[in-house]
């Protein structure tokens, strides 16, 4: 009995736990007066069959994250789900393309497969999912059918790759250095670094791999130029590459390096004079010396200030007017040397001021040089361009007669002064020889009159100092000239110099270059006429070790813009070995230095850049030994960038414009470490009021 008399007329049978057959049913019925066992019951019996529950899997489905296709490296998760069963298991398999099935995770409850797909090949992959219950001994009771499938594609290729190096070139042996390259254009790059030391082939540093970093380690490598290539490709992708660097970067490690770049010497520093500071500067064994319009001021090798005088303190002029200042370092003798030129306001008495330092301690700026000047009345010695060799102090100049109200050029002078013998901290006034005079002008081979004649600062010994001038283009016969003069000073029996003419070198076609614009239509800045600047010598051993001079100027380029031209002269042989030219695009390239480093067959080549959208930088490039002629190696160093246009008192009448600018810069070597080359040039700051803005910086490169 399942439910006792009652007057309830319904019943509830909770089959649980019972088992499956075929159950009959019964129901008495009486009245509720009646004691009879039944007054009626159901006949025949209804039945009630309860069937076994089922244990089998009807079906089984997957869902892929992320969906298909995607590029070889992607994870990818499968999540299946079956019907039919209590208590589902799940076996995972795999066709890869071409090839057999297999299992990937065995019979579980786990539901989910996560599929690497790094390191697979492109193509067709074909899943499948079996299903059966907890309870079953079935190879499967459901699976897949039709197979899904995911494909694995390369996706798009890599359209370009760049990289970055931290800390950035130049740096010393020994440091290590982090190279990160980026891909565009392909969502899973791969990348491969290449590696080509100074003189040798490339090969691989690192292969193909998901890793956009390199970590170079030059510890134990040597000093020179070294090359880069990162090739980059899709995930997946067979090719060799889809995108690489080109022109391959370059990375310059420099023995004795310290990544010395630093501001100098201000407008502010002096009161807001002068315009233009006349930037030079150069490097000893223990100090930096900066000298400018109108102060001098010494630093240690890492740019700290030591100590600085106002130039005309420093040099003996008093209450003259100072300006066009140069400082040289001489090994040969082991002491500093200067010159400048001083006049009065109306320009009735003006000199040439030269001298030296008493010992190689250039730091005691009010004792410990010896000062000397040679008076020329009206006859202003302007631009005076200072160099040395083993014997002389040179100086040249070009002349202009002040006494005139149209102050014309009359010729360029050279200046001669034997050297202080070793040791020496007497002032002994030495003798001055002039090499030219209104009576007898300066010329050169073809005739023409000489313009800025350069001594060059000779940097190893060399008992003939070489004399460097571009025919200029301001001068009969005006316009575009090809023609370097070059002349040697002799050191005679009676020990007097004489001067001998070498003749002309012919060089690319050059002219006067157009003035500089500014951003915000500012004046234009003055790019000079060009004429060289400077020059530094030493003997190349690439050349078979002759003495060769390095120099350089600014002329007329491409597109209307000034551009850099440099050049390595063999003046003994009358032989340009090389010339080549720092170019921009967009921008007038102007107001350069060259020079090699000790090592005498590489140099670093500064300059100022900037045009209608760029306020100038102070920039740099190198030229390694192994460089072909004629080329500096990939990649420019920016030193320092102006804050603003140049709008100072010298861009407007009376004065201009065009604004002035350098008038030049400085470079030279490092007496101590071969491959380093230190220099100086001008950037622009905010002129208020029309008071100058400029500023200096000191810097070092290495080739």
């Amino acid at each position: 009995m399942a439910q006792a008399y009652s007057a309830s007329n319904t019943w509830n049978w909770s089959t649980s736990g019972l088992g499956a057959g075929t159950y009959t049913l019964d129901v008495y019925a009486r009245d509720a007066t009646s004691t009879a066992a039944y007054d009626a019951h159901l006949s025949p019996n209804p039945t009630y069959v309860l069937n076994a529950a089922s244990t089998t899997c009807t079906s089984v489905t997957e869902a892929a994250t992320p969906a298909s296709p995607q590029s070889p490296g992607a994870t990818v998760k499968f999540t299946a789900s079956a019907t039919g069963c209590p208590n589902p298991t799940f076996q995972f398999w795999l066709q890869a393309p071409g090839s057999g099935w297999s299992v990937t995770q065995a019979y579980s409850s786990n539901n989910i497969w996560s599929w690497s797909t790094s390191g697979l090949a492109t193509g067709t992959y074909t899943i499948d999912v079996y299903a059966r219950d907890a309870s079953s001994t079935a190879t499967f009771d459901a699976h897949i059918s039709p197979n899904p499938t995911y494909e694995l594609s390369a996706g798009p290729a890599c359209a370009s790759v760049t990289e970055t190096a931290i800390p950035a070139s130049p740096q010393s042996p020994g440091t290590t250095v982090k190279f990160t390259a980026t891909a565009t254009g392909c969502p899973n790059p791969t990348y491969q670094f290449w590696f080509q030391a100074p003189g040798g082939g490339w090969s691989v540093v690192q292969a193909y791999s998901s890793n956009n970093t390199w970590t170079w380690s030059t510890t134990g490598l040597a000093g020179g130029t070294y090359l880069f290539d990162v090739y980059a490709r899709q995930n997946g992708s067979t090719a060799s590459y889809e995108a690489h660097i080109s022109p391959n970067p370059s990375y310059r490690l420099a023995p004795g390096w310290h990544a010395t770049d630093a501001p100098g010497i201000s407008a502010v520093d002096e009161g807001f004079c002068c315009v233009p500071p006349d930037t030079t500067g150069a490097i000893g064994p223990s100090n930096y010396v900066e000298i400018i319009n109108t102060t001098v001021a010494v630093y240690d090798r890492s740019l700290n200030l030591v100590g600085s005088l106002d130039l005309a303190s420093f040099s003996g002029a008093g209450t003259l007017n100072v300006s066009d200042p140069n400082i040289q370092w001489d090994p040969r003798s082991g002491r500093w040397i200067y010159s400048l030129i001083s006049f009065t306001s109306n320009f009735s008495s003006s000199y040439v001021l030269f001298g030296w330092s008493k010992t190689a301690d250039p730091t005691n700026l009010t004792s410990g040089w010896c000062q000397f000047g040679i008076g020329s009345g009206s006859m202003l010695p302007d631009y005076p361009k200072l160099g040395h060799d083993d014997n002389f102090i040179v100086i040249g100049a070009n002349v202009y007669d002040m006494s005139k109200s149209t102050q014309p050029f009359v010729t360029a002078q050279i200046y001669a002064m034997s050297k202080p013998a070793a040791g020496s901290t007497s002032c002994t006034a030495p003798t001055a020889h002039m090499f030219a005079d209104s009576n007898h002008l300066l010329k050169n081979s073809d005739g023409s009159l000489a313009f800025t004649p350069v001594p060059t600062n000779t940097v190893d010994a060399s008992q003939n100092g070489f004399i460097v001038a571009a025919h200029t283009p301001t001068l009969a016969p005006n316009g575009p000239q090809a023609k370097i003069m070059t002349w040697h000073l002799v050191r005679q029996g009676s020990g007097t110099p004489a001067l001998s003419a070498d003749g002309d070198l012919t060089v690319g076609t050059f002219d006067v270059p157009a003035g500089v614009p500014q951003p915000g239509g500012a004046s234009l800045i003055d790019s000079l006429d060009g004429r060289l600047t400077q020059a530094v010598a030493h003997a190349d051993p690439s050349a078979g070790g002759a003495e060769a001079v390095w120099t350089q100027h600014t002329i007329n380029g491409p597109g209307g813009r000034s551009v850099l031209r440099w050049y390595e002269l063999l003046p003994a042989t009358h032989a340009v070995r090389q010339q080549g030219q720092v170019t921009n695009a967009t921008d007038f390239v102007f107001n350069g230095a060259i020079s090699p480093s000790i090592a005498g067959n590489d140099a670093v080549v500064f300059y100022n850049r900037g045009g209608s959208s760029q306020p100038p930088v102070i920039a740099g490039q190198g030229h390694s030994a192994a460089a072909a002629l004629g080329t500096l190696d990939s990649g420019e160093t920016v030193l320092a960038t102006s804050t603003a246009s140049d709008t100072d008192l010298s861009c407007a009448a009376p004065y201009g414009p065009p604004c002035r600018w350098g008038d030049y810069a400085g470079a030279s070597p490092d007496p101590m470490n071969s491959g380093v080359v230190w220099g100086t040039g001008e950037w622009s700051g905010p002129s208020t009021f029309g008071f100058p803005g400029w500023g200096t910086q000191n810097f070092a490169l290495a080739t």
